[in-house]
């Protein structure tokens, strides 16, 4: 298992993209030293979060 890691939960940027999910718009999930941050969440945040089994935990 990986100690560090970076989950790309979405890579949508532009408004038509991010309102049409045409891409996903969840932002980034960093685990590093047993430490979870998520780096600018998007609309489809909490969806890709728990698609991808993730703890969102405070």
């Amino acid at each position: 298992m990986l100690k560090d890691w970076i989950k790309f939960l979405g890579t949508a940027g532009g408004r038509v993209v991010v309102f049409r999910q045409l891409r996903h718009s969840g932002g980034m999930w960093l685990h590093l030293n047993d430490v979870n941050i998520l780096i600018d969440p998007g609309p489809g945040s909490l969806i890709r979060i728990f698609e991808n089994s993730l703890d969102p935990k405070i």
